[in-house]
């Protein structure tokens, strides 16, 4: 019969040992995790029966582990362990656990609830593991119809989409509105949002009050601005769709940034527009919002430094692979069947563009790593050549045989393709991000004003803060700990902005808040402010016994605090009240 099998995520070597000890003991196989990333990774490769895991694991916050995990495996049973000075079951299970450990670890507590969980190590499992197998193939083969860029961020829902060669309309919601992105045969086709017009005064092309009429008529007509700006003739056409290119690349590349926007699939025909190129828009937001550090790791894991690379799937696909000089020399080196490693380091390329390009072409599944997933028609794929250029257009005809032919009528070529009903579009308070010229530039160049400075970012996050413009002063704080990584006051800030953010979800704002007050406080346990504000968290979310647990803290820190006494005085006036009433006691 076989052995059950526990995955420990610990990145303390002597916790973790700990942990390995009590569970082999009576007979289960463990596996190990000192990173985050290394135990989602473990989930999707082992299928463990059980899952062990720190909330306050180095690089992925507790609920951040947590969701990634259920992901790849909605039924596997989670234990967490908990730091916090004061645990409660309710959150635990919130945040998507099934049970939890405290610190110091007791060995027989932990054997007791992995026991009830999947029972005794040599009690059989297989039947359930096989029937979550099963069930995460059907859910990784599709594709969500709700979820967040959280859950499944944007270039790997991209990637799916791709692979999966589907057509229908993916509709992006973020406080700022909606972005509806069509796709045809998997590829990109035409994206609706607002700030075209915005675009092209940015790029002087326009002026402002011609931007207002563009607006207007798109309003009045229930067209797309680029349709608008079609219909009243305001640039020649191959400049026009230059704009619209580049306008939907950059939309398209900063989704692929972090974020928790939600977003919907619905399935759908959809026919016209012109396709852009997957492969560029991961490739460009692999240069702007990824860390090297990320990407080398997502290449080198499982190995595939020393592996060779294999076509999966037909690189003609890519509507930009002509255009693109990286991305076809990786493409080249995968129908050789050249080691990653050997590509990466050779002399003549530009390391970091053909790991950029590798990247994103891993991600679409035009290279893999799996001989058996090699496509089948790249035995012999179709030389790339560029495109050639046309040769001088003869003086005018003076024959019939050379007259040019009749134009058939023109239709609007930025029209949105056919496809489900859409809804209206909110505007953008900010422009959108450089095109995909732009963003070949070097970063001094990206932008005019240039990006703020960490000092500057962080004082307009604490301005924003200071006038309730939560979502906002979220969104800055964010950006500093992706620039500086963790920091106790940029995380406490982080934590304060969140908490108060009526945009999100009740339940992640919750948990986002908690998870980084617990980052800080493993940094600083003696941090008084940001004891103070856990405490109002848990308070606000009906746990005044868990708050009060964080103010005795605080107390310990110091005695004699005045916000710490009159917030302890506060919330124990709330339970008197709240247990006065109760008619049971």
């Amino acid at each position: 019969m076989a052995t059950k099998k526990v995955l420990i995520i610990e990145f303390n070597a002597g916790d973790a040992a700990l942990l390995e000890t009590a569970l082999q003991k009576p007979g289960y196989q463990t596996l190990l995790a000192s990173t985050g990333a290394e135990g989602v990774r473990l989930v999707l490769d082992e299928f463990p029966d059980l899952v062990v895991l720190n909330l306050l694991m180095p690089d992925l916050q507790g609920t951040e582990l947590i969701r990634r995990i259920r992901a790849r495996d909605v039924k596997v049973p989670i234990v967490a362990i908990n730091q916090l000075t004061a645990a409660s079951p309710f959150l635990i299970r919130r945040m998507g656990a099934n049970d939890q450990i405290t610190k110091p670890i007791d060995a027989a507590r932990l054997l007791e609830i992995v026991e009830r969980l999947i029972g005794k190590a040599d009690s059989g499992g297989g039947d359930d593991r096989a029937a979550r197998v099963q069930q995460r193939k059907i859910q990784e083969e599709g594709i969500p119809a709700e979820s967040t860029f959280k859950q499944m961020p944007f270039h790997l829902l991209l990637g799916r989409i791709f692979h999966l060669k589907t057509s229908g309309v993916l509709s992006v919601k973020d406080e700022f509105g909606e972005i509806e992105i069509s796709f045809e045969q998997g590829l990109p086709v035409f994206v609706d949002s607002e700030g075209f017009a915005r675009r092209l005064v940015r790029d002087d092309k326009i002026d402002g009050e011609v931007a207002r009429e563009i607006r207007n008529r798109a309003l009045q007509e229930g067209i797309t601005e680029q349709e608008a700006v079609e219909r009243m003739e305001l640039l020649p056409p191959e400049q026009l769709r230059d704009a619209v290119r580049g306008f939907g690349y950059a939309i398209l590349r900063d989704l692929c940034r972090p974020s928790g926007s939600r977003f919907s699939w619905l399935a759908h025909p959809v026919s016209g527009g012109e396709p852009l190129d997957p492969a560029v828009i991961i490739e460009l937001a692999a240069k702007r919002h990824f860390s090297p550090e990320k990407i080398t790791d997502s290449l080198e894991g499982k190995g595939r430094a020393l592996k060779a690379m294999y076509l999966g799937d037909d690189p003609e696909r890519l509507p930009d692979l002509a255009k693109r000089p990286m991305i076809q020399k990786a493409v080249e080196a995968a129908q050789r069947h050249r080691v990653l490693g050997d590509v990466l380091s050779m002399a003549d390329n530009d390391q970091e563009k053909i790991t950029w390009a590798v990247y994103a072409l891993g991600i679409l599944k035009v290279i893999t790593f799996n001989p058996e997933e090699e496509w089948k028609s790249a035995a012999r794929p179709p030389k790339v050549e560029p495109p050639k250029a046309e040769p001088p257009r003869p003086a005018p005809p003076t024959t019939a045989t050379s007259a040019r032919p009749a134009a058939p009528p023109t239709t609007a070529t930025f029209a949105r393709p056919a496809g489900p009903p859409t809804t209206a579009t909110f505007a953008r308070p900010t422009a959108p991000a450089d095109s995909e010229a732009d963003a070949d530039k070097p970063e001094e160049e990206e932008s005019a004003a240039g990006p703020l400075s960490d000092k500057r970012l962080l004082r307009l996050g604490r301005q924003l803060l200071k006038s309730k413009t939560y979502s906002k002063a979220q969104k800055c704080f964010e950006e500093l700990l992706v620039r500086r990584g963790d920091d106790k006051i940029v995380l406490l800030n982080y934590a304060q902005a969140t908490s108060r953010n009526r945009f999100m979800d009740s339940s992640e704002r919750l948990f986002d808040s908690v998870d980084a007050l617990r980052r800080t406080l493993e940094m600083d346990p003696n941090y008084l402010d940001a004891r103070l504000e856990l405490a109002r968290i848990f308070n606000e979310a009906g746990e005044p016994d868990l708050a009060v647990s964080e103010l005795e803290k605080a107390q310990e820190i110091d005695p004699a605090n005045q916000d710490v006494q009159r917030e302890m005085r506060n919330i124990l006036r709330r339970v008197e009240r709240v247990d006065g009433a109760d008619p049971g006691n």
